[in-house]
């Protein structure tokens, strides 16, 4: 009866032996699940802080794409613009040239019969003081 209860005490020590390692190991894992929890929580939130980052990122990348769009489009008005009003200028001024240039044809061609008109009253004038001339 000894031995049984030798026996029985041993196997007893043994039984809290491995409870006592099991309830070690279980309270190692409880540490390492409740971490993994924390590592978890952490990278969710850094997460969501990249996703907000990227948004506000993007956003900013849009409204700049749209500002240099918008800047873009601006310029290539602006020019065509200036190059009408320069074409318009051209031709303005083309039809100024050739006004001008009839003008001083229509001139020249005045100071021509004019001056024909001068020899004629000259020649006239001559004839007339060479007949009557001498008659003062």
């Amino acid at each position: 009866l000894i031995s049984e209860r030798d026996q029985a005490v041993e196997e007893v020590a043994t039984i809290e032996k491995a409870f006592g390692d099991l309830h070690r190991r279980f309270e190692k894992s409880k540490q390492v699940i409740e971490s993994f929890k924390q590592n978890e929580e952490a990278l969710k939130h850094s997460i969501e802080e990249y996703k907000n980052l990227l948004q506000r990122q993007e956003n900013k990348y849009l409204a700049l794409k749209k500002l240099a769009e918008d800047k873009l489009l601006k310029a290539a008005q602006d020019a065509e613009a200036q190059r009408q009003e320069f074409e318009s200028n051209a031709t303005r001024l083309q039809a100024a040239l050739r006004i001008a240039e009839l003008q001083t044809k229509s001139l020249e061609t005045q100071l021509a019969q004019k001056t024909r008109e001068n020899v004629e009253l000259t020649k006239i004038c001559d004839e007339l003081l060479s007949k009557y001339g001498g008659l003062t």
